[in-house]
């Protein structure tokens, strides 16, 4: 019998990017090993290296593949059940778990995980994995299913659209601790945005103003800083809803209770805080702690929710059967369809959106009390500030996560039609802006930032899509 693995290499980038280089070189050359057919040599080096660190899903995996390869099936299971439970958002562990199950012949098992792979895989915006998990879904199942199944694979559109998902594919990640509840399939407070054209990007004017303001507020930029977002071009999507408000603290909770999910931050025991313009590394920091151990949500449950890695949002996105925006999808959603800068227009109003709204100087002073009256605002608070569309915190209040991969030249070859940012990439994009800025400039909807999918911090959060 021949094993064929789903094999991957962007996955590694997105998970624990805390992982000491020692470990990592030893799993990768255990990987080599695998690669080479030499498990027992493969399988001593990944135990030393989960002893090292028992928190790095991917040794788990690569151990998973090593016994899946010597038709180990109970512990090639066991060890990408372990990968998931550190790492919930990691498909490529769903596809294998099925795959073993197909081997053995308990293939309702196997359809079940290579489901529950495909679903993931959509949820991530990767048409690829997902196609070719689909296409094994056709070749296990049997009946009713297998004609679903081979309906969804016939509507199969080109890269630049996004796949039509059966009605009954579950989708909910992967979470050991409970059973997964799935979050009900609903549009409640979601927005349709039609299918059509809008500007996205910046013009070299807009960058030049985006330098000159930044200056008046005391920042020393660049030009090159916002050179990722020329050209302006013009982009086609198709229909899609997005969520009037970012995701807030009680529907992040309902996730949670729902699934037993953790956090990024609350596997790893810590989150970031930036403390003037430093960032800190604060232990017991996470979603339900946002400043640290002895910090609290409670009477913010309509707050954003905040210290929510990309994998976290993802997780939270798939289990509401939903998926996160794309960078197109955010900034039409944000900007609409005229090319305006900010939500509500083209002129700045710091009364519009939750932001520092104070001068570079006290910022560099810190001072003790600083937290005291600033940080997030309810959801939908700042009314003023609504987009074209009327979305609420499109600007400002925290930033939020995108499925794109970052590229800074990506707009110089991106589709014109339902863009999806490149195939592979080490950050993801956020859009936004947050609380914690007094800059304008970077509360543009043409602005980007960029951070590794494990990154979570005080002013980050997000909102989901789905397809019409």
């Amino acid at each position: 019998m021949v094993v064929i693995f789903i094999i991957f290499s962007s996955f590694i980038s997105e998970i624990n990017a805390q992982t000491s280089s020692e470990v990592q070189k030893i799993v990768k050359e255990a990987e080599t090993l695998i690669n080479q057919g030499l498990h027992q040599e493969a399988i001593k080096k990944l135990e030393i290296a989960i002893k090292k660190d028992p928190s790095y899903a991917v040794a788990y995996y690569q151990l998973g593949k090593s016994y899946h390869a010597q038709l180990q099936y109970e512990p090639a299971i066991k060890n990408y059940k372990k990968a998931l439970e550190l790492q919930p958002s990691l498909a490529e562990a769903c596809y294998n778990i099925g795959s073993c199950y197909i081997d053995i012949g308990n293939s309702g098992n196997g359809i079940k995980w290579l489901d529950q792979a495909k679903g993931i895989f959509y949820g991530k915006n990767d048409l690829e994995k997902y196609k070719k998990t689909l296409e094994k879904l056709v070749t296990v199942s049997t009946g009713e299913k297998r004609k679903v199944y081979q309906k969804e694979l016939n509507n199969f559109p080109p890269p630049t659209v996004t796949p039509v998902i059966a009605s009954f594919t579950p989708t909910p990640p992967v979470i050991i601790t409970k059973t997964p509840t799935p979050g009900r399939e609903s549009t409640d407070d979601m927005i349709l945005i039609s299918a059509g054209k809008f500007l996205m990007g910046s013009s070299e004017k807009d960058i030049e103003e985006a330098v000159k303001i930044s200056k008046s507020y005391g920042w020393e930029v660049e030009r090159s800083w916002f050179s990722d977002e020329l050209p302006r071009h013009e982009v086609y999507l198709n229909d899609f809803y997005i969520d009037k408000y970012e995701v807030t603290n009680e529907k992040f909770k309902k996730f949670v209770l729902s699934t037993g999910y953790k956090t990024d931050a609350e596997r790893e025991g810590f989150a970031i805080i930036w403390v003037g313009l430093e960032p800190k590394k604060i232990s017991g920091a996470d979603w339900q702690h946002p400043m640290g151990s002895g910090s609290s949500i409670n009477g913010k449950m309509d707050h954003p929710v905040v210290q929510v890695s990309w994998n976290d949002a993802c997780a939270y996105a798939v289990w509401a059967k939903k998926r996160l925006p794309t960078e197109a999808e955010w900034e039409k959603a944000s900007r609409g369809t005229d090319g305006r800068i900010y939500p509500w227009g083209n002129t700045w109003n710091d009364n519009y959106c939750n932001n520092l709204n104070m001068n570079l100087s006290y910022l560099l002073g810190f001072m003790p009390d600083f937290f005291k009256n600033r940080g997030t605002l309810p959801a939908g608070k700042m009314s003023e500030g609504i987009s074209p569309y009327g979305l609420m915190d499109m600007a400002g209040n925290v930033w939020e996560w995108c499925s794109d991969w970052y590229s800074k030249d990506y707009y110089n070859y991106a589709s014109e039609e339902n863009p999806k940012g490149p195939q592979k990439g080490e950050k993801k994009i956020l859009k936004g802006g947050s609380w914690y800025y007094d800059n304008p400039a970077y509360l543009r909807a043409g602005l980007k930032l960029a951070e590794p999918p494990d990154s979570r911090n005080f002013m980050i959060g997000f909102r989901c899509v789905k397809d019409k």
